[in-house]
């Protein structure tokens, strides 16, 4: 997904191209050209290495962003990751109202329009349509969703929809899978803290001091490595079943696949009209993880495991601590030239478990785990299938992920895992949109999977787009540009370092340029990079108080597409896990004085004043009456837009 250009604000540029051919560049525009325009005609549909308009019969280039960080928790109650009140209790949330309350849709999306924008990743979760106290879905969220995406086809924006997680749920560190998938598994995320299984602010002592990024490192802690075990290769690493004798590889896969067939069904159903010509497709599943799959040795810290950071235990360990063993784990820092080691530390010395004495989950519609014989019930699934003794706490099987247990087969994470989920979720959504177009996307800084007649049951892969993602991964963590020195993950480890400014620029510019090359890997597809960002609290918020992202702007061209956010505060960022990469923040800076309420303004209303539970400001010149209405400034608590919007000549 491309950013608009980085060049000065403010106005929007019409994409031109001849019929059928070639985008031949952007044109100055007198006004805003509609986002009909921008985003075609009519439905979409892959060509080649392309987007097509099938109306128009023109090439399209996309200009999209994340709509939106705050889809990733729930709205009522809100409960940001700062904030613990609440957290525990997942039977009774709901996420109407992300990304937006609808009241609040003209300004968010005149805004995006006014910046070149014309195309979303649409942001939800698993959770946001499982009601989590029944089993059933959610279908008061996927309404509100319908009329989200009305809103869009009435100002010419067309999305995909993006299943999101980040280290599987907000139970384990973020965001995605409701909590009974954790249940059903035997954990207990009340314990997740003591035993180290997880990191998670909202359980955090002291949320203002939560590390910097340090939530990813939760992808190989025993919550999330064990779910995604689960997810991609229960059937090959474990004989445990849950209710009605499904394995449950296929009961947590064929759950997700049908929550989010569930929203395509509902969206077939009471807006057909949207499908294709707003709703281009659905997104696999955002950043998945490859988990322990594949490890050779568990008793070492994951080779695949690049960002250490606080307590990182070997898998093996994140196991022993899990069933209540007490465990000296190494500690690791984030410094100016990447990872370094530190000491040790004693983790849960109380022996605490993080599963459940009795290994099923509360709610009696998600069933009960049994190891269908498979050692004793209850305790660590790992030690139950072999992987370790109880008695002696020694490794048996330090290979276990390696291969199959049964046949001894090496064990190929897309062959095997990755691919299949892929075909699986493909054809479920096709049953209902035939024409959708699936984005696949791969683990984070892994190529995609060779997409083949042979792994799709003997035909060809049609309307795919490679969706990857990348960050600059020193800058993300350490919220500080070192325009000396970075990492170019393009070379390998032996032309690992950048060194100087135009060295890093240079290494940037590859890094996109073999990522839009990703697609050609995948084979003949479009690449649309999914996400892509900086943080805008760097140098401890210096920004906010300077006005001045000149670092945010010098890193390159095109790292603004991570996340728009409508409830983004200095103080808070994005509401979850420290993070701040939106684009614009609701802000009241001192040299504004006059409160207006935008969705009376938006609407004619003159008298408008600050009212509901979001506010800002205009100057008092800037209020003035304009053509009988309330002046809306769409760029008021915008952050460095000369860096993504298009100029005006």
């Amino acid at each position: 997904m491309d950013p608009p250009s980085p060049v000065s604000p403010h106005v929007a540029l019409e994409v031109t191209s001849v019929p059928g051919g070639e985008h031949s560049g952007p044109t100055p525009s007198d006004s805003f050209p509609t986002l009909t325009a921008l985003a075609g005609l009519g439905q979409l549909i892959v060509d080649g290495v392309h987007f097509r308009d099938v109306v128009s019969n023109r090439t399209v280039l996309l200009r999209g962003v994340n709509l939106s960080g705050n889809a990733k928790l729930p709205a009522r109650p809100s409960i940001p990751s700062h904030e613990s009140d609440n957290f525990f209790d997942d039977r009774n949330v709901s996420f109407v109202g992300r990304p937006f309350p609808l009241e609040e849709a003209d300004e968010h999306l005149s805004r995006l329009r006014h910046w070149g924008f014309n195309f979303f990743r649409l942001n939800i979760t698993w959770e946001a349509l499982t009601m989590a106290r029944n089993g059933k879905y959610d279908y008061e969220f996927m309404d509100y969703l319908v009329a989200v995406l009305y809103r869009l086809k009435q100002d010419g924006f067309k999305c995909f929809i993006d299943p999101h997680q980040d280290v599987w749920s907000r139970f384990s560190g973020v965001s995605g899978a409701p909590g009974w998938t954790l249940r059903a598994a035997g954990l207990d995320p009340q314990h997740f803290a003591a035993t180290n299984a997880a990191l998670v602010h909202n359980t955090y002592p002291e949320p203002s001091h939560f590390p910097k990024m340090i939530w990813a490192t939760d992808y190989f802690k025993l919550a999330a490595a064990t779910m995604f075990a689960l997810f991609f290769a229960g059937n090959i690493f474990l004989r445990q079943i849950v209710s009605k004798k499904v394995p449950i590889q296929d009961y947590l896969q064929q759950h997700y696949v049908n929550a989010i067939v569930a929203l395509a069904g509902h969206i077939h159903d009471k807006a057909p009209e949207l499908e294709g010509t707003v709703v281009v497709g659905y997104d696999t599943l955002n950043e998945p993880s490859e988990s322990w799959i594949g490890l050779k040795d568990i008793s070492r810290i994951a080779h695949t495991q690049n960002l250490k950071h606080g307590l990182t235990p070997t898998p093996f360990q994140a196991m022993l601590l899990g069933e209540g063993h007490a465990a000296e784990v190494e500690t690791w820092a984030i410094t100016s030239m990447g990872p370094a080691k530190r000491e040790s530390q004693l983790v849960n010395p109380n022996g605490i478990s993080a599963w459940m004495a009795q290994r099923y989950g509360p709610e009696p519609d998600f069933g009960r785990l049994s190891t269908d014989g498979a050692g004793e019930p209850g305790g660590c699934i790992w030690a139950n299938h072999g992987v370790w003794d109880r008695r002696t706490r020694q490794v048996l099987k330090p290979d276990y992920f390696a291969s199959n247990p049964r046949t001894g087969a090496r064990v190929e994470f897309y062959e095997h895992c990755f691919i299949p989920f892929v075909k699986h979720f493909t054809d479920a959504i096709r049953a209902v949109v035939p024409d959708a177009t699936i984005f696949v996307e791969p683990p984070v800084n892994e190529l995609p999977p060779k997409l083949t007649r042979k792994n799709s049951g003997g035909k060809e892969w049609e309307n795919i787009v490679c969706a990857p993602h990348w960050y600059d991964g020193l800058t993300l963590i350490n919220k500080h540009y070192n325009p000396w020195f970075n990492v170019d993950y393009v070379a390998g480890p032996v032309q690992a370092i950048a060194l100087g400014e135009s060295s890093i620029r240079r290494v940037f510019r590859d890094t996109l340029r073999f990522m839009k090359e990703e697609g050609i890997y995948l084979s003949k597809y479009p690449c649309l990079i999914g996400e892509i960002g900086i943080p805008f609290d760097l140098d401890d918020r210096i920004a906010y108080i300077t006005n001045d992202y000149t670092e945010h702007k010098l890193q390159s061209a095109q790292l603004y597409l991570w996340t728009y956010c409508p409830n983004n505060t200095h103080a808070w960022g994005d509401g979850w896990n420290g993070e701040d990469l939106s684009l614009w923040s609701r802000i009241v800076p001192t040299h504004f004085t006059k409160p207006v309420d935008h969705s009376k303004a938006l609407n004619g209303d003159d008298t408008a004043s600050t009212s509901g539970s979001w506010k800002t400001a205009v100057s008092e010149r800037e209020s003035l009456e304009m053509t009988g209405h309330i002046p809306v400034d769409l760029d008021l608590g915008e952050r460095a837009t000369e860096s993504f919007v298009r100029p005006s000549r």
